[in-house]
């Protein structure tokens, strides 16, 4: 990925709760992103609702 701010100098995603600092850019299926399930199936539903969740409100706003 070559998007400046994303990525730190040993290529691992910069995020928070997989959000990245650039606007519009998201980290899922990440070890311990969200929670120590982050990275396992159990976490996916979790995970996507909330990174669908910000995508639906930058798309109405």
């Amino acid at each position: 990925m070559r998007v400046p701010d994303v990525l730190d100098a040993q290529g691992q995603p910069l995020h928070e709760n997989g959000f990245a600092s650039v606007p519009g850019v998201y980290f899922a299926g990440l070890p311990f992103a969200i929670s120590r399930r982050s990275g396992t199936i159990l976490a996916i539903e979790e995970e996507a609702a909330l990174l669908a969740d910000d995508i639906r409100r930058r798309l109405i706003a």
